[in-house]
Parts: structure tokens; sequence; C-alpha cells
């Protein structure tokens, strides 16, 4: 994994994105309402926070608690919510066990060696609370595919379905999928490879998932 590739890429991409975000245009900003009012949010992580911009709108609409970690130490710095210089899913272990009620995975996971993503899903598995939500915004392939990253040369776009790395457990559960336009290009139905999926997903309270089955006695003769 170049993780140096990553630093600059995370660099390049604050300059070329620094005071464009906007809330009216954040694609998760319903999901999180839909979460909210089903199960309050009382403490968030975004991995790939930037600035921090989207963290400082929860704190205000939420009054959660929130943290983030961004790759770039440009937008670190910028940050006027505790944001601190990290790449997941390394960054995300240095949080405490069982810490947050919402994490949120924002549009990066798409570069990251396929390597990873199993050290991503048992990063964020331990952090989240039981009966907490993941937030995912990633791109959603139908099939695993690999291509040339068009910002940096020798970076991979790695595109798949992140959520199956969480719901091929019965503890973890797809309840909200929302799909959304990537700036670039509009939705393109003939090219499910270019689709951007928020999705959500929560993590059973301890127990609910599992159906209690009698123990399976020895045979006899």
């Amino acid at each position: 994994m170049d993780w140096q590739a990553l630093r600059i890429d995370a660099e390049d991409y604050w300059r070329r994105n620094q005071g464009q975000h906007h809330l009216e245009h954040d694609p998760i900003e319903q999901t999180l309402d839909r979460i909210h009012r089903h199960t309050p949010i009382r403490s968030a992580f975004e991995a790939g926070a930037s600035d921090g911009w989207r963290l400082r709108w929860m704190q205000a609409k939420y009054g959660c608690q929130v943290q983030g970690i961004d790759a770039s130490a440009s937008a670190v710095k910028q940050a006027v919510v505790p944001v601190r210089y990290g790449i997941a899913p390394a960054g995300i272990n240095d949080s405490p066990e069982h810490a947050y009620d919402l994490v949120i995975l924002g549009f990066f996971a798409y570069l990251l060696h396929r390597s990873q993503t199993l050290r991503l899903a048992a990063a964020v598995d331990r952090i989240l609370q039981p009966g907490g939500h993941l937030v995912i915004v990633d791109f959603l392939s139908p099939y695993p595919s690999r291509a040339p990253y068009a910002h940096h040369p020798g970076l991979a776009v790695w595109k798949q379905d992140l959520s199956a790395l969480w719901t091929g457990s019965p503890q973890y559960v797809l309840v909200d999928r929302t799909l959304v336009e990537h700036p670039a290009h509009d939705i393109d139905n003939a090219d499910p490879a270019r689709w951007i999926a928020v999705d959500a997903i929560r993590k059973m309270p301890t127990g609910q998932a599992w159906a209690d089955a009698e123990p399976v006695g020895s045979r006899t003769a």
C-alpha cells in the first residue's frame, strides 16, 4: 500500500475542494436525519473528515460530541472541531473501543488497497457501539473492479459494494441506501460502475441478531 501517495493525493484533494463543501449539497444529510430520528446521535466519528465541516454542522444540529481524522495535514490545520491527522484503517484504531454511536466513512475507501478492507471493517467494529450506525459514502459496484486513478498516477480505484464487509455478518443490517450523483456526471444506469451510494448500516444490539437454539446432544446408538 502506497501510503505516501495517499497522503499526497489527500493534499491535492484539499486544494481542489477547499471551500467547495456546502451543506445543501451534502449527500448524507438526509440519511443522518433519518438515523437521528430513530436513534439520537450523541457521539460521531468521521474518517475522511477534511477540515471537519460536516462534523461542525452535526455538532450544532444534534448536540453530539465529534471527532475526525483526515489524511491531509493542511485540512487538519484548518479544522475548528477535533480532527486529527490519520489514515484509515490505522487512524481509526487510535480511538477508544465502542466510543461512538455513529461512524462515517467519507468518500475515500475506494482508494484503499483491497488488502486493507477487512482491517477497515474490524477497526470500525471496534469503535462503534452496539446499536449504533455506520454511514458509508463510496462507489457502489455490482462487481469488484480496479482501475487507474485519474488524479494520481500510482494509485488505483477499487470499487465494490463496501456494505457487504459488514452485512456479511448477522450483527450488521443495511437499513438505508441512497444513490447519489458523482460531481463529474449524472447517475448512469447503463454504467453501474459509476454509481455512488450512501449506505446506513446498523450494528445490532448485543444478542439481537442471533436466534436461540437448543444444543445438539450427543448421538447414542
